[in-house]
């Protein structure tokens, strides 16, 4: 499609890209699954709609100021012809120079009102486009949030890691010194956190940092409570 030459059918093109644009926005905010990636490409899809946008205003304000520039010629083609049915130039045919005149006065009249429609159009186009870029700058929004939250879980489930590591690691240095089973010594980790005022996690890296500071052959964690 030639831009320009069908002018409404681009507004249409363009009005069914929004829509489709639209839809695919409510299913990422909706799913959950969309990833940063994704949600930074569909804003730039709607920045590129906004432009789009532009650019069909700036063809409706120049089809404006075209039908501007006919209804001041045919002003001034009617004003020609008033004065020569004044003058007596036209003085064979007044009549028909009047009607000429009320014609042409009359097709300035719809040049304007065309010109008034083009300009609304472009107003309008102009909002759409604007209103892509506030839909854009909300989906770049998502983006971040959701690339942060992602962060914030890898982060979250190394420290879930690294803290099951270590509730392990104590509780086999437990079931070495004190001869239990894994229940067992997990009773023993609770009865030091509850000493020490402190969580089941914490107490066990304290453990695993006292061993670790006796030396790798020592194996000998702090006494256990009732050891």
């Amino acid at each position: 499609m030639e831009r320009g030459d069908d002018v409404t059918a681009w507004g249409e093109h363009l009005a069914a890209l929004d829509d489709e644009l639209a839809r695919r926005e409510a299913e990422a905010l909706t799913s959950g699954t969309w990833t940063p990636r994704e949600l930074a490409a569909l804003a730039s899809e709607r920045d590129a709609l906004a432009e789009q946008w532009d650019e069909l205003a700036a063809v409706h304000d120049a089809r404006a100021t075209r039908r501007d520039e006919a209804a001041l010629a045919r002003d001034v083609e009617a004003t020609r012809r008033g004065r020569r049915r004044d003058s007596g130039a036209g003085a064979h045919d007044p009549a028909g120079e009047r009607f000429l005149a009320a014609r042409e006065r009359d097709a300035a009249l719809v040049e304007r009102e065309g010109s008034r429609a083009e300009r609304q159009h472009a107003s309008d186009d102009r909002g759409r486009g604007a209103r892509a870029r506030e839909r854009a700058a909300a989906d770049r929004d998502q983006a971040v949030q959701r690339a942060e939250a992602g962060d914030a879980e890898v982060s979250a489930l190394h420290q879930a890691l690294e803290t099951s590591r270590q509730v392990g690691m104590a509780r086999g240095m437990l079931m070495e010194r004190h001869g239990v089973d894994g229940d067992g010594a997990f009773r023993l980790l609770a009865a030091l956190a509850r000493q020490a005022a402190s969580t089941v996690p914490e107490a066990a890296a304290v453990l695993v940092a006292a061993a670790g500071a006796r030396g790798a052959g020592a194996g000998q964690p702090a006494d256990a409570p009732g050891g």
